[in-house]
């Protein structure tokens, strides 16, 4: 009888803390989108050294929404998509519901690019050359929160290493 009510009071308190985070997929949600941001960075990091051409990265900080060019945005308009590793284009990330993006330092046009050697640079910084390639770029940090669960990850300043 012991048992029976050790058990049963166990059920209950497990019914009361655990269930309802079963329902709400916000922090689900949350979770992914940062791990598909971090995984878009990277992947736009390895394009550029692999392709030996610069790739800019779009973080819309105002909608949550990624995207990969590679030619500068110009008017917010990219004329020449990284395709995803599936081969579609444009290579797009947009956030669920009720999930935030922060940038911190706040980028110039929410851009940052890679060169071929996978350096990131801050968008107005002007595209490297064999003679120069000067970065103005310096370690960003991004926030994403929804849920009540804030997660943050960097892209190191000399490297492009996208550390969690």
């Amino acid at each position: 009888m012991v048992e029976l009510v050790i058990i049963i009071l166990v059920m209950g308190i497990l019914a009361a803390v655990a269930i309802p985070r079963f329902f709400s997929s916000s922090d689900f949600e949350t979770r992914g989108y940062y791990d598909t941001v971090t995984n878009t960075l990277r992947y736009a990091q390895k394009t550029a050294i692999a392709q030996r051409r610069v790739v800019y990265a779009k973080l819309d900080t105002s909608n949550g929404q990624v995207s990969l060019c590679f030619v500068n945005y110009v008017m917010g308009v990219c004329s020449s998509n990284v395709p995803k590793p599936t081969g579609e284009s444009p290579y797009v990330v947009s956030a669920p519901s009720d999930v935030t993006l922060a940038l911190s330092p706040v980028l110039a046009n929410d851009t940052l690019f890679f060169d071929s050697l996978g350096r990131p640079y801050a968008s107005n910084d002007s595209a490297p050359s064999e003679t120069s390639s000067t970065s103005s770029f310096s370690t960003m940090t991004a926030t994403i929160s929804g849920g009540g669960l804030a997660r943050t990850f960097s892209v190191q300043q000399e490297s492009g290493y996208v550390r969690e």
